[in-house]
Formats: structure tokens, C-alpha cells, sequence
């Protein structure tokens, strides 16, 4: 592997648009990188995921990443596939065995799509009211607490065949921005 293929090995990039043109495939091809994280403007129909995950598939080279955040709660960007899924809030509000609970059904609905790693969960601390770009999105302010149900969730995730990937860098929960 020549620096050049390494390095792009290492990156994860986004796509504009929800279906793969020539000219993002001709790109991908060239940078090849590491893999593809999809976001809400990539999501439009739910009908075109799977053949968009595809293209994806036989574009990049393998081993490859096809990621996506899919958190619960407000950061939910499969709800058209997989309805409302609670919060990390609301899960740690009813224990671990939630937490663990809702990560597989996360990961074998990611898995079934054809994704391979989820940008979750928050590991972020929140301060005590739920406001805020982190809020609900934390497990809570105990960093004990936040470590133990995130290790959890990660190996639930896991369990069901998706990388998960521990966010936000450490005190974003003081930005007014995400």
C-alpha cells in the first residue's frame, strides 16, 4: 500500500447526495477511503437505502465502513425504517438491561441495512437538566454511571454485528453547537 492509499484508508467521508452519482463514485474510487458515514440529506427515501448501501458496497474498497449516527431519541436518522427509539435518557432512566435491549434491536436493524459501524453512543456528561446540544442524548452526569451503560451498549451493539463509536469529544455538553 503505496501513502497515498494509506491515507486515504484512514478517512471516513460523507456523500452529497441519497443516491451515488458517477462523479462521487469516480471520486470515492480514486480517494478510496476507509469508508462512508451517511447523514439525514443521504436518508431521503426509504426505499433507496438499501440499494444506496449497496452501491456504496461495490464502490469502496473492502474492508470497508458504511456508518451512520443512530443514537435514539432526537438523533434517530433510521426513524423511517425503525420508529422512534428512546433516548439515552429515557434508557438509563430504566436500566442496563434497556440499554442492552435497545442496542441490539439498533444493531440488528443497522446490520440488516448494511451498516457496519453507528457513531454511538454519548459518553458526554450532562449537567442536570436535559437542554442543551448533548441533553437527553447523555445516559446522565455520573461519569461512572455514563461509562458503565455506554460499555453496555457498546457491547450489545457488537453482539448484533455493528462497531459502535464512542462521541462527543469531552465537554461539547458547554457548546451551544453540535
Amino acid at each position: 500500500m503505496n501513502r497515498r492509499e494509506a491515507a486515504g484508508r484512514v478517512l471516513l467521508v460523507g456523500i452529497p447526495y441519497p443516491a451515488l452519482d458517477h462523479g462521487t463514485a469516480d471520486a470515492l474510487r480514486d480517494l478510496r477511503p476507509g469508508g462512508v458515514i451517511l447523514f439525514g440529506r443521504n436518508l431521503e427515501r426509504p426505499e433507496d437505502l438499501v440499494g444506496l448501501v449497496e452501491d456504496l458496497r461495490a464502490v469502496l474498497r473492502p474492508p470497508h465502513l458504511v456508518a451512520l449516527d443512530q443514537e435514539g431519541g432526537r438523533v434517530s436518522r433510521l426513524r423511517p425504517w425503525v420508529g422512534s427509539t428512546p433516548s439515552a435518557a429515557d434508557l438509563a432512566a430504566r436500566g442496563e438491561a434497556a440499554v442492552r435491549a435497545a442496542a441490539v434491536a439498533t444493531g440488528r436493524a443497522l446490520h440488516a441495512l448494511g451498516f457496519n459501524l453507528d457513531f454511538a453512543p454519548v459518553v458526554d456528561l450532562r449537567e442536570t437538566d436535559v437542554t442543551g446540544v448533548i441533553g437527553d442524548r447523555s445516559f446522565g452526569s455520573d461519569p461512572e454511571s455514563v461509562a458503565s451503560l455506554a460499555g453496555a451498549f457498546l457491547d450489545a451493539l457488537q453482539r448484533a454485528g455493528v462497531a459502535g463509536c464512542l462521541k462527543h469529544f469531552p465537554g461539547i455538553r458547554d457548546s451551544d453547537v453540535d
